[in-house]
């Protein structure tokens, strides 16, 4: 997980899984980042054009 400034494109969270299939893998990848999200509070910086910048959380 990163922490600090990101530009658009940079990798904020890698997830890596192994299957015989892409699908479950993919269901698997969703699932980490899911629970991750729920279970670790996680704060973004959004920039806007035309507005000042705002501070967006996952916890509410």
């Amino acid at each position: 997980h990163r922490i600090g400034a990101l530009d658009i494109g940079d990798v904020a969270i890698w997830v890596g899984v192994v299957s015989a299939h892409r699908y479950p893998a993919f269901d698997a990848c969703r699932w980490i980042l899911d629970t991750v999200k729920a279970d670790i509070p996680v704060w973004k910086q959004e920039y806007y054009e035309n507005e000042p910048s705002k501070w967006l959380s996952n916890n509410g």
